[in-house]
C-alpha cells in the first residue's frame, strides 16, 4: 500500500525533473517560473481538448457505423471456442492437448470477461492517482530549485558535502539518459 501511495509523488518528482531543464531555460531568459509553468498547462489543455475536439466525433462515427456489427462479432465470439476445437481435432498428433488448452483458454476468457466491469471501475482511482500527480507536479515544478535548497538545509552540516556530491552524482546520472 506504502507504493501506492508514493507512486504518483514519485511520478510527479520524476516528470519534474524531466520538464525542469526546459523551464530553467525559459527562465533564464526572463520569464517567470509561475507563469512558464501556468502556460505549460494550459497550452498541454489546450493540446487536449483540441485533440479531444477531433477524436471525440471520430471515435462516435465509428462506434455507430461499427454498432449493426456488433452481434455479428459476438456471434462469432461465441462460436471460436468451438472452430478452434474442430480444427484441433484435425491435428495429426497433440490434438487431445491442443483441445484442452483451447477449452482451458476458453474458461480463463470467460472468467475475464466477467471481471471486466470491476476491472473498468479500477481504472478510476488510476485517473484520480494521474489527476494527483499533475497537482503535485505543479507545484514541485513551481518550487524547482527551492526544493534542493530546502532539502540541503535540512541535511545536518556534518552531510551537507555529501548531500550535494550525490544530488550531483544523480542529476549527472539522470541526465545521460
Amino acid at each position: 500500500y506504502t507504493a501506492d501511495v508514493l507512486a504518483p509523488f514519485l511520478l510527479a518528482v520524476v516528470a519534474a525533473y524531466l520538464l525542469n531543464p526546459l523551464i530553467g531555460v525559459m527562465e533564464a531568459r526572463g520569464w517567470r517560473r509561475d507563469r512558464l509553468v501556468l502556460g505549460l498547462y494550459v497550452s498541454v489543455i489546450a493540446l487536449i481538448v483540441l485533440a479531444a475536439n477531433f477524436l471525440i466525433p471520430w471515435i462516435i462515427e465509428t462506434a455507430a457505423a461499427q454498432k449493426a456489427k456488433v452481434p455479428e462479432f459476438l456471434a462469432l465470439l461465441r462460436n471460436l471456442p468451438g472452430m478452434l476445437e474442430r480444427e484441433a481435432a484435425r491435428l495429426p498428433f497433440g490434438s487431445d492437448a491442443a483441445v484442452a488448452g483451447i477449452r482451458q483458454l476458453a474458461a480463463f476468457t470467460q472468467a475475464r470477461a466477467k471481471e471486466a466491469p470491476a476491472m473498468l471501475l479500477g481504472l478510476v482511482p488510476a485517473l484520480l492517482g494521474l489527476g494527483l500527480v499533475h497537482f503535485v507536479m505543479y507545484f514541485v515544478l513551481i518550487q524547482g530549485p527551492d526544493l534542493i535548497k530546502g532539502f540541503v538545509q535540512l541535511c545536518p552540516s556534518r552531510h551537507v558535502e555529501k548531500a550535494l556530491s550525490l544530488i550531483c552524482q544523480v542529476d549527472e546520472v539522470l541526465g545521460n539518459y
